[in-house]
C-alpha cells in the first residue's frame, strides 16, 4: 500500500449553521466552514488546529459525512487500493459498506456511549457493523490490545473511569477494521498519565495497522509530537498548511503564531505543563 495515495478529499467545503430564530425573524447563517480544501494520505497523521471556534469538529463531521455541506465535495476511498469518489455517487450500498473503514473518537467517552449498553454490548455492535465475526473471544482480544480487560466487558460506561472509557470507544472504533479515525481532542478531558498511555497506544496501532488519524486538537506539542501534516483553521478558512515540523519551527500566518505564543506562554505560568507530551516520539 503506497502511503503518499489519498484516502480522503476534501474540496472546497462549504458549511452553514441557522441561528435560532429570534422574535420570529430568522437569524443570518453562521459560515463554520468557508472554501476548505485537504487530503489525507493512507497511514499519515493530519492535525487540524486552531482556536475554539475556528469550526475544527464541524469539518470532522463533514468529512465523514456526518454533516452535509452546503456546497463542496467529500470523498472517501470505498475500498482498499481505490482511489477516493465522491460520497454522494456512492450507492446506499456502497455508503454502508465504505463508512465502518472511517471511524471517529470523540473528546467526551460518556456522551458518545450508550449508557445502557455495557462493553460487550458496544462492541458487538462495532462488530457487527464492521461485518465482521464478533464474540467474547473477540472482544477480550480486542479490550486488551487497548489495556483494559475481560471483566470491563459487563461494565457499564458509569462503572468505568474517563481513561477506561476513552480507551472502549476507541476499541469500539477498531471493531471495524477501520483504514481512517478521526480523534477529536482525544485526550483533553483524560489525566496526564492516562493521556500518556492512550497516546503511545495510538502510535502502536497507527505502526500495526497502517491507520491514518485525523487529529483534531488545540494542542500544538501533540501535533509536533504525532502529526505528519498540519493544516491551521482560522474562522472556518484553512489560512495554513503543510509538514507538520515546518509549519511549526517556521509560521507563516498570525493565526499559527498566535497559537504557539499561547503554548509557551502556558508552558512557562502552569507548573507541570511541559512542551512536549512524555511519551517518545515515534513515527
Amino acid at each position: 500500500m503506497n502511503s503518499s495515495d489519498p484516502i480522503l478529499l476534501a474540496h472546497d467545503l462549504v458549511v452553514e449553521h441557522r441561528r435560532a430564530a429570534t422574535f420570529g425573524r430568522g437569524e443570518p447563517a453562521v459560515r463554520a466552514l468557508d472554501g476548505v480544501s485537504l487530503e489525507v494520505r493512507r497511514g499519515e497523521v493530519l492535525a487540524i488546529v486552531g482556536e475554539s471556534g475556528a469550526g475544527k469538529s464541524t469539518l470532522v463531521r463533514a468529512l465523514l459525512a456526518l454533516e452535509r455541506p452546503r456546497s463542496g465535495t467529500v470523498a472517501w476511498s470505498p475500498a482498499p487500493e481505490r482511489s477516493p469518489v465522491d460520497v454522494r455517487t456512492l450507492t446506499a450500498r456502497e455508503l454502508r459498506a465504505a463508512r465502518p473503514r472511517f471511524q471517529v473518537v470523540f473528546q467526551d467517552p460518556l456522551a458518545s456511549l450508550d449508557p445502557r449498553w455495557t462493553a460487550r454490548a458496544t462492541l458487538n455492535e462495532a462488530f457487527g457493523a464492521g461485518g465482521h465475526p464478533n464474540g467474547e473471544a473477540a472482544g477480550v482480544e480486542l479490550l486488551e490490545r487497548v489495556g483494559l480487560a475481560r471483566e470491563h466487558l459487563g461494565r457499564l460506561p458509569h462503572e468505568m473511569s474517563g481513561g477506561q472509557r476513552q480507551r472502549l470507544c476507541l476499541a469500539r472504533a477498531l471493531a471495524t477494521r477501520p483504514d481512517l479515525i478521526a480523534l477529536d481532542e482525544p485526550v483533553a478531558a483524560l489525566d496526564a498519565s492516562v493521556q500518556a498511555q492512550v497516546l503511545e497506544l495510538l502510535v502502536d496501532l497507527r505502526r500495526e495497522r497502517g491507520l491514518a488519524y485525523v487529529l483534531v486538537t488545540h494542542d500544538l506539542a501533540l501535533v509536533a509530537w504525532l502529526a505528519d501534516r498540519v493544516a491551521v483553521l482560522d474562522r472556518g478558512r484553512i489560512v495554513e498548511q503543510g509538514d507538520a515540523r515546518e509549519v511549526l519551527s517556521a509560521p507563516q500566518h498570525a493565526t499559527t503564531r498566535a497559537l504557539l505564543q499561547a503554548r509557551r506562554e502556558l508552558v512557562d505560568t502552569v507548573p507541570g505543563t511541559t512542551s512536549t507530551p512524555s511519551p517518545p516520539r515515534s513515527r
